[in-house]
């Protein structure tokens, strides 16, 4: 570092072009290349300052070919409210030595925006508060298309353009676009290529070789295809689906590598379509394109224009191109067509009544251990004869019934003989129909005893299992969430937080540790906030070594239901996303019958529940390890597993260390004992989730985080890990 390089902060002042002071406030997030700030004099505007360790030379030449090529992306208005379309640089920063640390850019209001993320799956979109029809996706495709064909006026690409990158406006749905500096801009004399892609929106000629410079265009046509397909199916991936052998490949990006798409007007032969893809009723001159996009190469996708003015007329109200479902108020289908939703409602539901009513098969888990066959809870012997005694005294009692009976009916009977002898007949049946029926019922009882049903699974040998008993949900008296904000954009501000944190961690850019482990930690609910479940997805849990479980269809349907009611109720409680978490990572590793699709979209709920487990609970080591876990066992996220790995030996090496310094109490030893349980919960996960060559790679991937944990301890002060830690 050189001795004119000044380190900044908040209440540092640097000059804006024009001769401008700008003071810097509270730190808004921080990652790889910089750090986000406030600016109290310039409430609609934030500072981005990088760190030293980035080029700040070509970032200087970077932003200053944007401030020339802006494009026509201005600031709109919804009422009193003000939008602005994409964070783009207004003008450079320099520090009181005249160095270039950053730039201006528009402040957005984030409690106003969503995560396009959140709008792929209509139980999240609920969750957050978003609209949930067709209407809305259509029109967030359509404006998705014509930001980034602006961008592509000013030959801009985005290149790493993803859901969980895009966020948009809750009430008018246009777009908002953050991060543009790690965009591929045009420059006068060269191309600044964009730093980031993700494989699993990667096109298919760039899977091999991985170069994208100079074809920024053909990545961007396909990514936007693949976001389009999203919003307008349901969340389901293009390249998704189901194989008809074992040579196509198990992976997203091996799938789009070998142009494995399914859904198209000429589907691949080898893929069939997820069984509750609504592709079939998406239009014609729609799938087309889509074909274009995934089975042509290069220029010959179509243009985010061409989706553009495709997309445009569907999301007018005015032109009549979507219908209301008369079913359904709440769902919207394309003219002409029948509603998807409706349909995908239906296949859901009967498939959940098929699975109530099957039998449950042997199933064999992804990468399990070996388990036992299920076998019905243990029955108390009856002993011989009694069914055959008990059937004889209700016969004696049934026959002294009748007799009785008898002596009133004779009398009855007379009667009737005397005074009505034309009714005697219908009197007389009356009367025999009566007993018949008690006696049926009575002879019924007597027959063998049949055990009954319950949805609980236990293990078939009394040995130190996980038995989770699936009852029923038991509501509790009360819930108390507190004064801390639970809504959507907290959990998305905190997810940024860690993700900015575990690649920070991932780049072994230590130094930058401590600022964005505190910030997470000052946006942490109290320590002593208190929730109660309303919704309980089992009585108890044990846990040994040895677990082996075995799961029914019709209970793991319910087990998730009651995960995600339980999430729910307690948003910010470490202890139950913990459990959340662990449950789903057990589903993971012991059920063989999810689809890959299924097994995606469960890791991801996993991944999503640990993230709000470490927002709620920073210094917990187990939900950063079960976020490692969960990373390792997706595709592509070996950093993000030891980034989680290293954080999560880190504290618990730092938590050891205090024990030992801290005199033995009851407190103490229950603490011990606790962490002790958590580590045998999440040896179990992975030796369900990792064997053979994944098992190899996992523990390379966990020696490699002990390194970075080793560098993380011998950075940290001490003061600051007994002001922020606890445990």
């Amino acid at each position: 570092m050189s001795a004119a390089f000044i380190a900044l902060g908040p209440g540092s002042r640097l000059q804006a072009e024009g001769g401008r002071q700008i003071a810097l406030g509270k730190l808004v997030k921080s990652g790889g290349a910089g750090s986000v700030y406030l600016l109290p004099d310039a409430p609609t505007q934030v500072a981005k300052i990088y760190h030293d360790a980035v080029d700040l030379a070509l970032y200087e030449r970077k932003i200053q070919a944007m401030l020339r090529l802006a494009p026509d992306l201005p600031d709109l208005q919804d009422g009193d409210a003000r939008i602005t379309q994409i964070a783009w640089p207004q003008a450079l920063l320099r520090d009181s030595g005249r160095r270039f640390r950053g730039f201006l850019m528009p402040r957005l209001p984030l409690d106003d925006t969503a995560e396009l993320e959140y709008m792929l799956q209509e139980r999240q979109a609920r969750a957050a508060g978003l609209p949930v029809g067709l209407g809305a996706r259509v029109t967030l495709a359509a404006n998705a298309s014509a930001v980034v064909a602006e961008l592509h006026r000013r030959q801009h690409f985005v290149v790493d353009l993803k859901p969980v990158n895009i966020r948009f406006y809750r009430r008018s749905l246009h777009l908002a676009m953050l991060d543009c500096d790690g965009f591929s801009i045009n420059g006068d004399l060269q191309r600044y290529e964009a730093p980031q892609y993700t494989p699993d929106y990667l096109a298919p000629e760039f899977h091999r070789h991985h170069r994208l410079a100079g074809h920024e265009a053909e990545q961007d046509r396909f990514a936007l295809a693949v976001l389009i397909f999203q919003l307008l199916n349901f969340g389901i991936h293009p390249y998704s689906g189901r194989p008809i052998n074992d040579q196509v490949p198990t992976d997203i990006p091996g799938r789009i590598a070998g142009r494995y798409y399914a859904y198209g007007l000429h589907a691949h032969p080898r893929m069939q379509p997820n069984p509750s893809s609504g592709h079939a009723q998406i239009p014609a001159t729609l799938r087309t394109m889509f074909d274009r996009a995934f089975s042509a190469t290069g220029q010959a996708r179509p243009t985010a224009l061409e989706w553009s003015q495709a997309l445009a007329p569907y999301a007018l109200r005015s032109s009549g191109r979507l219908i209301v479902c008369a079913r359904n108020r709440e769902h919207q289908y394309f003219a002409g067509m029948q509603c998807a939703a409706c349909a995908r409602a239906q296949l859901i539901a009967r498939a959940a009544t098929r699975e109530s009513q099957a039998p449950a098969p042997r199933r064999t888990g992804r990468a399990s251990p070996p388990r036992q066959p299920a076998s019905p809870p243990p029955q108390a012997a009856a002993p011989k004869g009694l069914g055959a005694a008990l059937g004889t005294f209700l016969g004696i009692l049934l026959f002294t019934v009748i007799a009785l009976v008898a002596i009133p009916w004779h009398a009855f009977d007379a009667w009737l003989s005397k005074h009505a002898p034309a009714w005697r007949w219908f009197g007389n049946l009356v009367v025999i129909a009566v007993l018949a029926s008690l006696a049926i019922g009575w002879f019924s009882r007597a027959g063998p005893d049949k055990a009954p049903i319950h949805a609980s699974v236990g293990p078939s040998a009394p040995s130190p299992a996980l038995a989770p008993a699936f009852d029923a949900p038991k509501p509790v008296a009360h819930y108390r969430p507190g004064g801390f904000s639970d809504d959507a954009s907290y959990h998305a501000r905190q997810q940024g937080l860690i993700e900015s944190l575990l690649a920070t961690v991932a780049k072994r850019e230590t130094a930058e540790f401590v600022t964005q482990f505190s910030e997470i930690a000052r946006l942490a609910p109290p320590a002593d906030r208190v929730y109660v479940m309303r919704h309980d997805p089992w009585p108890s849990i044990a846990t040994g070594n040895d677990a082996a479980v075995e799961y029914r269809p019709f209970v793991v349907g319910e087990l998730l239901v009651n995960l995600a009611r339980a999430e729910n109720d307690a948003p910010q409680d470490p202890a139950v996303l913990n459990d959340v978490g662990f449950a789903r990572l057990m589903l993971a590793g012991n059920l063989g019958s999810w689809s890959e699709d299924e097994y995606d979209r469960l890791l991801h709920a996993t991944r999503r529940t640990y993230l709000r487990a470490i927002a709620a609970g920073p210094s917990d080591y187990a939900a950063w390890h079960g976020l490692g876990i969960v990373c390792a066992a997706m595709p592509k996220n070996e950093g993000c597993a030891e980034a989680a790995f290293a954080i999560s030996r880190y504290l618990e090496v730092y938590f050891e260390r205090r024990s030992r310094a801290v005199a033995a109490s009851p407190e103490t030893s229950w603490r011990a004992e606790r962490r002790s349980h958590f580590n045998r919960r999440l040896a179990f996960c992975e030796s369900a989730l990792f064997q053979d060559r994944s098992a190899q790679r996992l523990r390379s991937t966990k020696g490699a985080a002990a390194s970075v944990a080793y560098d993380l301890d011998a950075m940290t002060p001490l003061e600051w890990e007994l002001a922020t830690l606890s445990d």
